[in-house]
């Protein structure tokens, strides 16, 4: 593929209008002071429809800001690929994509089947005693201190005590783990994000060696290690894969949600309040709330040369899939910016089209369970006087800090 070089030393395709070249104020490296999804705001406001990032994803992309757009481009792995989204496998010299997030059709079809005994709604309802005990515990230590740090104190270890207790892992190795993920995922040192990804990959090798010879047990990995569809089971490389994946979703992502959630109803104490003399709208909150605060981007690969928007794509450019652009998108949403409990509207946020979160239904009862405990168990809460927070702008939108308050 033809291309021209920028003054700035940044190779931008041929094919790509001088118009529409753009530098995306989102993705990884950036950080802000305002509220993150302000700037997705000002994105739609101010940036054309589509147009050429070349610091999307550290290689340059199309960025297609409109939620019609991104489907098309979801919806089309005939012409837009979901492999090597991450280059986690290349930086080890290994060659799997990541499960079920980087394959595509048929094999991602056969990795769905495989996995969904374990995901369905049903079995996700059998997690909530676990799930509402562990929210329950976690706000009772620190209750009484009349503060925490959200994020580190809650946001994080809760979700991770539940997704280490459901794939086997040792929950009291939870601060290594959290720490190993997010060097990985935020780390700005590659060195450092190169020995996070190595050291995650060995201990997802020795347990897959070591449950050969066991009996297997009830969690995900003896799960993944025995389950067949078609009488194939996954291989090595696909349990690595798989495990690494997973990890990434259960120790990162509900943590980034679980962070704007909170953020917003510690700075609307009206609609905090609503949902305290009204629990039965928590579920309807959830998903206005994840609506309004998608988190997560990712791109695609072209494959094949095709038109999206009146834009010609070519076969190697890589296209953007942000759940934050699709959830505030002014073309979809009436006054997206604006947090109403019974809107009734479409969610993005997990995903859309056989990429559709596999774990959305266990992330929706966590969400529920922190927020019932909070609601419960704490009086209203707040963000202390003169706080600034700072948030991650990169691939997951993240509070890196959230102090809380509330009068003993």
């Amino acid at each position: 593929m033809e291309t021209t070089e920028l003054n700035s030393g940044i190779e931008i395709p041929s094919h790509v209008p001088p118009r529409l070249v753009h530098d995306l104020p989102i993705g990884r490296g950036l950080t802000t002071t305002r509220l993150p999804h302000a700037i997705v705001d000002d994105i739609h406001r101010d940036f054309p429809p589509v147009f050429y990032a070349p610091n999307l994803m550290n290689g340059g992309g199309w960025v297609f800001r409109r939620t019609e757009d991104q489907i098309t481009v979801i919806h089309n792995p005939e012409y837009f690929s979901s492999k090597q989204i991450q280059p986690y496998a290349e930086m080890v010299g290994a060659s799997w994509s990541m499960i079920p997030v980087e394959q595509d059709p048929p094999e991602h079809g056969f990795y769905r089947r495989l996995l969904m005994p374990f995901f369905v709604p049903k079995t996700a309802a059998n997690m909530d005693a676990n799930i509402n005990e562990y929210a329950r515990a976690q706000v009772l230590n620190f209750r009484d201190k009349g503060h925490c740090e959200f994020m580190s104190e809650f946001a994080f270890p809760f979700p991770s005590m539940i997704f280490l207790e459901m794939m086997g892992m040792p929950v009291a190795r939870l601060d290594e783990f959290i720490e190993l993920y997010d060097t990985i995922t935020r780390d700005g040192d590659m060195n450092r994000v190169l020995n996070g990804v190595k050291a995650v990959i060995a201990y997802f090798e020795k347990e897959i060696e070591a449950r050969c010879d066991v009996p297997a047990g009830d969690d995900l990995m003896s799960f993944a290690l025995t389950a067949e569809v078609d009488g194939r089971k996954l291989s090595h490389d696909e349990l690595v894969a798989l495990f690494f994946n997973l990890g990434l979703a259960g120790l990162d992502t509900v943590s980034a949600h679980m962070g704007h959630i909170f953020r917003h109803l510690a700075e609307n104490p009206d609609q905090q309040e609503d949902l305290r003399h009204n629990p039965d709208k928590i579920d309807s909150a959830i998903t206005e709330l994840m609506r309004a605060y998608g988190a997560v981007t990712i791109t695609r690969t072209c494959v094949k040369d095709t038109e999206v928007a009146g834009i010609q794509i070519k076969e190697g450019d890589k296209v953007c899939y942000s759940t934050a652009l699709a959830a505030r998108d002014p073309e979809i949403y009436d006054a997206p910016e604006k947090i109403i409990f019974d809107r009734e509207s479409k969610l993005y946020s997990f995903g859309t089209g056989i990429h559709v979160c596999i774990g959305m239904h266990i992330a929706r009862r966590e969400l529920r369970a922190a927020i019932r405990a909070f609601l419960e168990l704490v009086p209203p809460f707040r963000i202390p006087s003169g706080t600034v927070i700072k948030s991650d702008l990169g691939t997951v939108f993240m509070p890196l800090k959230l102090p809380l308050e509330w009068d003993l």
